[in-house]
C-alpha cells in the first residue's frame, strides 16, 4: 500500500484516486495494533498521499520509518524520531527475511551515523580522515591525568604520552574501529641497506600517516627535514603508497611556529596535511608525584 501510494504521488494521480486509497488505507489499519510496524507502513501511505485530515498519525509512525522516508523526501522531518530510531537499530539481532523493513532500517542508520559522527562510513577519501586527526585535542578533554584517585582502590591515572609511540598508541585506538585495514609498523621494500618502515597506514586509501613526537630540543626545520627524508623512501618508484598526512605531537607545546611548520610540510611532495597537537597544558609533568600510575 504504501508503494502504490508513492507510485500515485509520483505520477500525480487525480483527487479521487487519492481519495480511495486514503479510504482503504483507513480500513485497513483497523486490522493492526496501532504503532506496529504494519500500521506505521499504512499510515505512511496516508502520509504520503497528502490529503488533508485531523488524526495525527505522523508521530504514531514508527520512528525509523519516520527517518527513512525524511531521507528518501517523502516527509519534510523526524524531530523526536532521531533517538529512539537509533536504539531500535542498534538494538536488532537480525531481520531474516524482512527485507522492506531492513532497507528502511538501512536507510535510517545511514542518515543517523551521519550525524553522529565527522566522517562518512561510505566513499570515505583522505579528507575524512584529516577531519577525524584534526579534532584528537577535543579527545584529549578527557584524557586522564588525576590530581587524586578516582577511588579509594586505585591510584591517580596520569596517562603520560613520552615518546611517539605512545601518539601512534593514541591514533591507533582513535582509528581503528573506523579503518579495518589499519595497518601499524608495516614494512616497506627495502632500498639497498635502507629498510623504510611506516607508523601507520591505510591501504585502501593509499595513505600513510607519519607520527612524529617534537621534543623542545628538537627545531622545527630539523623535523621538517625528517619527514622530507621519509617521503623519499616512502614514495620512490613502484610504491603503493599515494598521499601522506604527518601528525606531529608538540610536547614543548610552541604553538606560535605551528601554521609556519604546517605551511613548511604542506609543500613537500605527497603530503596533503599536516596536523599539530600541543601537549595539553593539564598534562604537567612537573605534577607528577611519586606513586602515580
Amino acid at each position: 500500500m504504501l508503494g502504490v501510494a508513492l507510485a500515485l504521488r509520483a505520477v500525480d494521480a487525480g483527487e479521487d484516486v487519492l481519495k480511495w486509497l486514503d479510504g482503504l488505507a483507513t480500513q485497513s489499519m483497523d486490522s493492526f495494533q496501532r504503532g506496529s510496524w504494519e500500521w506505521s507502513l499504512i499510515s505512511a501511505a496516508k502520509l504520503v498521499l497528502g490529503l488533508p485530515r485531523t488524526d495525527d498519525i505522523e508521530p504514531q509512525v514508527v520512528p525509523e520509518l519516520r527517518v527513512a522516508l525524511t531521507v528518501k523526501g517523502v516527509l519534510n522531518g523526524y524531530v523526536g524520531a532521531g533517538n529512539p530510531a537509533w536504539e531500535t537499530i542498534i538494538g536488532l539481532d537480525e531481520l531474516s527475511g524482512d527485507a522492506p523493513r531492513a532497507a528502511v532500517m538501512l536507510a535510517a542508520f545511514e542518515q543517523l551515523i551521519s550525524e553522529r559522527m565527522s566522517v562518512r562510513l561510505s566513499d570515505i577519501e583522505v579528507e575524512d580522515v584529516s577531519r577525524i586527526l584534526r579534532r584528537v585535542p577535543s579527545s584529549l578533554r578527557r584524557w586522564p591525568w588525576e590530581e587524586k584517585a578516582k577511588t579509594t582502590r586505585s591510584l591517580p591515572a596520569r596517562w603520560d604520552v613520552e615518546n611517539e609511540y605512545h601518539v601512534q598508541d593514541l591514533l591507533w585506538v582513535i582509528l581503528a574501529p573506523l579503518f579495518p585495514d589499519l595497518e601499524d609498523e608495516e614494512y616497506l621494500e627495502s632500498l639497498g641497506q635502507k629498510h623504510p618502515r611506516v607508523d601507520l597506514a591505510i591501504p585502501s586509501l593509499g595513505l600513510i600517516i607519519e607520527v612524529k613526537f617534537l621534543r623542545p630540543t628538537v627545531s622545527f626545520a630539523d623535523m621538517i627535514g625528517e619527514v622530507s627524508e621519509d617521503t623519499g623512501l616512502y614514495f620512490c618508484k613502484g610504491s603503493p603508497w599515494r598521499q601522506m598526512i604527518a601528525f606531529v605531537w608538540d610536547d614543548s607545546a610552541r604553538t606560535e611556529e605551528h601554521h609556519e611548520f604546517c605551511q613548511g610540510l604542506l609543500k613537500l611532495p605527497h603530503v596533503v596535511d599536516a596536523v599539530v597537537v600541543p601537549r595539553p597544558a593539564k598534562m604537567d609533568r612537573n605534577r607528577v608525584k611519586s606513586g602515580s600510575s
